[in-house]
């Protein structure tokens, strides 16, 4: 095995990878970056505070669902395309919300592939890019 078969894509730790989370839609494409380490700290308080001020009995789903969907916007989502009538910020909205549910499980989708996607497969698409051949 080689080892960038084990590495993430830098574009996926750094700018985002273009990703299609809902194969029944390809229209749909999400740039996405995995959920590093700035996600999992601030993950880390809300959970803590939501320890803190909720004890035992948890958090309340409205709000844990608006605060999930929130911070993965603000961490992993940087940019769609192909959702009809909807901006980011409205999609972020629906995310946070019950009826938004499913399009949140899109989103989190997209994140897994952006994590998915391994260094070798990021160059062998900067190999297929390159300029066309002539024929002769």
């Amino acid at each position: 095995m080689k080892v960038k078969q084990a590495l993430r894509d830098p574009r996926a730790v750094e700018g985002g990878v273009w990703v299609r989370p809902a194969p029944d839609h390809p229209e749909f494409r999400v740039r996405a970056v995995v959920r590093g380490p700035q996600f999992q700290r601030k993950l880390q308080a809300l959970e803590a505070s939501w320890q803190r001020e909720f004890g035992p009995g948890g958090v309340p789903a409205e709000i844990q669902q608006r605060a999930l969907a929130d911070l993965l916007f603000e961490h992993c989502i940087m940019d769609i395309e192909g959702l009809e009538d909807c901006t980011r910020e409205e999609a972020q909205h629906l995310c946070g919300t019950f009826e938004g549910q499913p399009l949140y499980l899109h989103f989190l989708n997209a994140v897994a592939l952006a994590d998915a996607r391994r260094a070798i497969d990021a160059e062998a698409a900067a190999g297929n890019s390159g300029p066309p051949s002539k024929s002769s």
